[in-house]
């Protein structure tokens, strides 16, 4: 069992994910829009944990 390691290169990818997860449990995404992380964040970031929330700013 092997775990590949992220680089830099799927930060992008994971920050898109984790956008299109928060509008899907919180909503704060218009119908067919697919908004950026830092939109989500502000928007609905403060529905997070504050610890989960320092790490998706960081990640933003």
């Amino acid at each position: 069992m092997t775990r590949t390691v992220p680089t830099f290169e799927d930060i992008p990818r994971m920050a898109d994910q984790i956008a299109a997860l928060i509008a899907s449990r919180f909503g704060g995404a218009r119908r067919g829009e697919r908004p950026p992380l830092h939109v989500m964040l502000r928007r609905r970031g403060g529905a997070l944990p504050p610890r989960l929330r320092r790490r998706a700013a960081r990640l933003a």
